[in-house]
């Protein structure tokens, strides 16, 4: 752990000084650099010394604008571990997962491919996914980890399912739900809100399917955060009100439902201010 971290606080130094010729190249000022970027001098300053990590990818974004860089693995070079992230002519991301995403949403498995030990595969899958979301709460590189497995895990899951028998699909659809989930917090953190909204959708109504509240509770959590990402704040106080209304007796069922419940809640107040609805907002 001690040998990854000076080689990150390495990789940081690197990243620094390649933003720092970078900007020169560009005849840019460091204040001005950080103006257009909508940061600070003195955040610009620390990222050229290394000292400021640069591992969101909206920042790179704005970064590589003023920089005029359209491969964001000219400035953070090792830190996409092979992985493309490039930017389009309108300034948005362009992830290399997303296409890969983007075709198992779209494309129907039929017919599905056969799995011989059902409850065994779902075991796999199932620890494939805590592994998975370790990686996006824990990873210094969460973007690259999680876009790296999030297609084969979508895939395998929506497999998994088409094969299962009817008495197995509620345990499938649980897998579907949180898969779906993870999709959809990978696709809105990479700016494709049309896509997070689809795989919102998805987790959803698979999580309906299984009848377990704290499915339903963090899908629909995770179809209210689509939604506001997508300014679409009525459907998200729809979305926020009614779940919350749900859960609200079932609240006490788990300390993991009582906080996705207090979350929808907090959701509809974010959806009212933005109606500019302020009592509504401070109700809930």
């Amino acid at each position: 752990m001690a040998t990854e971290h000076v080689e990150s606080g390495q990789l940081d130094r690197r990243i620094g000084r390649r933003v720092r010729a970078l900007r020169l190249r560009r005849g840019l000022g460091l204040r001005a650099c950080a103006e257009l970027c909508g940061r600070t001098e003195e955040w610009l300053r620390q990222v050229e010394r290394g000292e400021q990590r640069l591992d969101k990818l909206s920042t790179l974004v704005a970064l590589a604008n003023v920089l005029g860089v359209r491969d964001l693995g000219l400035i953070v070079e090792d830190r996409l571990q092979g992985m493309t992230c490039t930017v389009t002519e309108g300034g948005r991301i362009r992830h290399e997962a997303v296409p890969a995403i983007c075709q198992v949403l779209s494309t129907p498995i039929y017919p599905p491919q056969p799995v011989d030990d059902l409850p065994a595969e779902s075991e796999k899958l199932k620890r494939r996914l805590a592994v998975a979301w370790s990686a996006w709460h824990g990873s210094a590189r969460p973007y690259t980890a999680l876009g790296a497995v999030a297609p084969g895990l979508l895939q395998d899951a929506l497999n998994l399912h088409r094969a299962a028998a009817p008495s197995m699909r509620r345990s499938t659809w649980a897998l579907l739900a949180e898969t779906f989930q993870l999709a959809q917090r990978f696709l809105y953190c990479v700016g494709e809100a049309e896509l997070a909204a689809r795989a919102a959708d998805r987790a959803m109504v698979a999580a309906e399917e299984t009848d377990d509240p704290q499915l339903i509770a963090i899908s629909a959590w995770t179809s209210t955060m689509a939604a506001l990402g997508r300014g679409q704040t009525d459907e998200a106080f729809e979305v926020a009100s009614t779940a919350a209304t749900y859960l609200e007796p079932r609240s006490s069922s788990s300390q993991a439902v009582l906080s996705a419940w207090g979350s929808l809640h907090l959701f509809a107040a974010i959806a009212c201010a933005k109606n500019h609805r302020g009592a509504d907002a401070w109700r809930h």
